[in-house]
């Protein structure tokens, strides 16, 4: 014990001189023992029990991992809803432009089709003259389609698209783009009426 004690009383002395507040790390039988200067003190730091975690954690964070997983999907599925919408706009313009080409070589006269006809169709019937690519379509495929269809004189036309995010995208020979919400396909009706924006 005296040379414990003297042992310790030189560490003092040393810790002193150098005013560092060093800890001395000592294992014993009950743990590990520290010496720190300034409690001029053994004390002992009981080991810690390590443990797994509990299933109750487990599937909390399984489920949390879970409902983050399905936001980001419905994210993900939405942005690429908005990105084919966009697409069929960027396609209805091009083919707007073909009809415009048309028309200036035709005395202002579009392809003569009563009733809704793929625009596939009336681009390889008229339209390759003014239009690289006819077979540009609807983006899902299957029986979504771009459709078209001149009015009773031929002077005028409306092109249309199922859009996934709200009803249906519809450009008339008018100039006049817009969005028709109801079930129903739209018409040529539409380039007259109040739905719709004017000319862009």
């Amino acid at each position: 014990m005296t040379v414990v004690i003297l042992l310790t009383k030189v560490v003092n002395m040393l810790f002193a001189l150098t005013n560092a507040d060093v800890k001395i790390i000592r294992t014993g039988s009950k743990g590990v023992s520290m010496f720190n200067r300034k409690s001029k003190g053994f004390f002992f730091k009981e080991k810690k029990t390590q443990r797994g975690f509990t299933l109750i954690e487990l599937l909390v964070v399984i489920s949390i991992i879970g409902i983050l997983a399905a936001l980001a999907l419905v994210s993900y599925s939405g942005a690429q809803k908005q990105a084919r919408d966009t697409e069929r706009r960027s396609d209805l313009g091009q083919y707007r432009n073909g009809m415009e080409e048309y028309a200036a070589t035709n005395n202002g006269v579009y392809p003569e089709y009563s009733s809704p006809t793929a625009v596939t169709t009336v681009c390889t019937d008229a339209l390759t003259a003014f239009i690289s690519d006819c077979t540009v379509d609807d983006p899902l495929g299957g029986t979504n389609h771009y459709s078209y269809q001149s009015d009773g004189t031929n002077t005028g036309y409306i092109l249309y698209a199922d859009i996934e995010t709200s009803g249906w995208w519809f450009v008339c020979s008018s100039g006049k783009v817009g969005t028709n919400t109801q079930l129903e396909t739209p018409e040529i009706g539409d380039c007259t009426g109040s739905t719709g924006v004017g000319p862009t």
